[in-house]
Formats: C-alpha cells, structure tokens, sequence
C-alpha cells in the first residue's frame, strides 16, 4: 500500500480525520484516515458545489482533492458520529463545522462516507 506524503497539509480536516479514525477503530486497519482507504477507494459525491467532482477513484486522488481544502474550509470540530454496521464495508456520518475563510462565513455540513 503506498503511503500519502505531507500530512501537515491536511491539519484543517483533522477533526474530520479523527473522528472518522474513532469510528472505524477495530473494523478497519490504519492509524490515519488515508491509510483506511483502500488503493482503489471510489468516492461518490451526491450533493456538490460547482468545480467539485462528483467521482473520485484512489487513495491519491481523493488526498489530492483534500490536500487544498484548508485554503477555503478549516474545521473547527467533528460530532454526532454514527457508524452504520454495512456489508462489506462500514459506512459512517458526522456533521462538521469550521470558518470559510473566503467570505468569513461558517462551514457546517453533515457527511456520510
């Protein structure tokens, strides 16, 4: 499994991360986000913004997509995690919130991986 470089890229989603890592603790292996992601992970986004893919295929492509995030988006903090007990795969949700910093506004969002 190749491993993704410069993770203090990535500081503005760590509350994002951790509570991802909290919820599969003991149903996936990796001591970091990425490293719970499989080689050919397919990420499927329904609800978008414009210029944001709606499909993302590999491990490096989806830490090339997050890598930039904190030039817009910085989390503050990660709750109301829920881990649903899927074959073969778990899924999770937690809701997020955190400054954009473009417009001095506040990022809240609810994901589901």
């Amino acid at each position: 499994m190749s491993t993704i470089n410069d993770l203090d890229n990535f500081k503005a989603l760590e509350p994002f991360f951790r509570i991802i890592e909290q919820g599969l603790d003991g149903l996936a292996d990796g001591d970091h986000f990425f490293d719970l992601l499989a080689e050919d992970v397919v990420f499927d986004y329904i609800i978008t913004t414009p210029g944001y893919p709606r499909h993302v295929e590999g491990r490096h492509a989806v830490a090339d997509l997050y890598r930039p995030y904190g030039d817009t988006i910085v989390l503050d903090r990660c709750h109301d995690l829920a881990v649903h007990q899927t074959t073969p795969t778990p899924a999770s949700s937690c809701s997020s919130t955190g400054p954009a910093s473009a417009r001095s506004r506040t990022h809240a969002a609810t994901s589901i991986r």
